[in-house]
């Protein structure tokens, strides 16, 4: 991925959509091209899995967690999917479900410009 294509610097506008459709459809096409058959089959629910299935090949009945960003969303899924599975969960700088993948990006775009200013202002 180049410079360019870091989502977190492209801040999402009604007049830039043709613009950001196109881009997102680059970087998609190389992840296809990088990732093959093994895209659809990333995701957070399978990520919390394979996290459980480290857990039990650890011998281990319990897991703690320390999630920040993104990672609180992924700790949230998996206490829902493994309840009985989880000892200590912190989760800091918590993203919901609304802000995971494209909208944390989003929020982070829109925010960031406006926190520099004042930071200098």
């Amino acid at each position: 991925m180049t410079v360019e294509e870091v989502p977190a610097d492209r801040p999402y506008r009604p007049e830039t959509f043709d613009s950001d459709v196109t881009w997102a459809n680059t970087v998609a096409d190389k992840c296809r091209q990088k990732a093959g058959d093994v895209l659809p089959h990333i995701t957070t629910r399978n990520t919390a899995r394979d996290m459980d299935t480290v857990r039990a090949v650890l011998g281990e009945e319990q897991i703690s967690y320390l999630g920040a960003s993104y990672g609180t969303y992924l700790g949230t899924v998996y206490t829902q999917m493994f309840p009985d599975r989880t000892d200590r969960v912190v989760l800091a700088s918590g993203v919901g479900p609304a802000l995971a993948r494209r909208g944390m990006q989003q929020a982070l775009s829109e925010r960031s410009v406006p926190a520099f200013d004042r930071w200098t202002t």
